[in-house]
């Protein structure tokens, strides 16, 4: 009896813990299949013993319960044994419960519901503990002159409005104030404004840009001296812009447009350098361009991985100082010149 004991307790903590473990190092679907296979063999192991059977599929649930909170906040192994501790400790004190109240519920069926209801109770409690830290941990808390971290750093307010200035001036030219708020639709079928949309493409942009920019040394790019002196000259020129426009130095300094110049120009030199060895003597002008876009496109995507792995658009970026920038009340009231300032990554 004893041995059986131990058999059934050894048999679904590994059932328990394999479904807690193995998304680690395999893919989801493959520890549902892991998890069936285990919780099949189990149960052959203890076939025609009800009392065995009926714990079987109590671990059983609580393995696709483990399962289900892993995949749902993408729990890291700290994580998944957080939860794998949670759910044990209740199957063993539910496991005592019902050994002290067995003699005294001659109910079978009321008894062998004691581990369910510990289930249910773990469940609740997993809930809501990892309710809150996925909470916070997709909540960030940003300053108001903060538009956007990318990695721990702080991408300024002021630096999106310069990204923003040539793009919103120019369809305010070509399409007046009202194209803001006509509804486009993504691939996937969503819908935005098309304030919303331009906003998000401004944000990759600047995303882009610098990790890029990063990448200088790796790509062995650099500005000379004469380059540098006519940058700093144009950022003065546009700075003064700035000021007349009544942007002040508070929003934007002369260092932020100096910074910016510098990084966009080091930019487009690093993109430049991951096309320049692609052979479009034989190609069309479109195709010729298709390859330099999917040329750095395979590339881009290794760096964002590398630089910027775990981009999160809505947690990242200060959707609520974002919300409140109207292109079509700047556009009135910030008259800048349409000069080109930002990277064209085009060739």
């Amino acid at each position: 009896m004893m041995k059986n004991k131990i058999l059934k307790a050894f048999c679904s903590m590994t059932l328990l813990w394999a479904a807690i473990l193995l998304p680690a190092f395999v893919s989801f679907w493959q520890t549902i299949g892991i998890v069936i296979a285990l919780a099949g063999l189990e149960g052959a192991v203890f076939l025609g013993k009800r009392k065995s059977g009926n714990w079987v599929i109590v671990t059983y649930i609580a393995s696709i319960l483990a399962l289900v909170f892993i995949k749902t906040y993408e729990l890291t192994l700290l994580g998944a044994v957080i939860l794998g501790g949670i759910l044990s400790l209740f199957l063993v004190i539910s496991y005592i419960i019902k050994l002290i109240f067995r003699k005294r519920i001659r109910n079978k069926i009321v008894l062998n519901i004691i581990p369910l209801v510990a289930l249910i109770c773990s469940g609740c409690v997993s809930f809501i503990l990892f309710q809150h830290e996925y909470a916070k941990y997709n909540t960030t808390t940003f300053n108001p002159d903060v538009i956007m971290f990318l990695e721990g750093k702080e991408v300024a307010f002021g630096e999106f409005l310069l990204y923003a200035t040539n793009v919103y001036q120019n369809y305010n030219a070509a399409y007046g104030t009202n194209i803001w708020s006509q509804l486009v639709t993504d691939e996937e079928g969503n819908e935005f404004t098309f304030e919303e949309q331009t906003k998000q493409v401004i944000i990759e942009q600047i995303r882009l840009t610098k990790l890029l920019y990063i990448k200088k040394d790796e790509y062995l790019i650099s500005l000379s001296q004469d380059e540098l002196k006519l940058l700093k000259a144009d950022a003065n020129e546009y700075f003064k812009g700035l000021a007349s426009s009544g942007i002040t130095a508070d929003i934007v300094s002369e260092k932020n447009v100096e910074a910016f110049y510098i990084e966009n120009a080091i930019s487009q030199k690093v993109y430049n350098k991951i096309i320049e060895n692609i052979d479009v003597s034989k190609m069309s002008e479109e195709e010729a361009e298709n390859a330099r876009i999917d040329a750095f496109t395979v590339e881009y995507d290794m760096i964002t991985r590398e630089l910027n792995p775990n981009w999160d658009y809505k947690k990242d970026v200060n959707m609520e100082a974002l919300i409140q920038i109207s292109f079509a009340e700047l556009a009135g009231s910030n008259p800048l010149s349409t000069q080109e300032t930002t990277t064209n990554y085009s060739n």
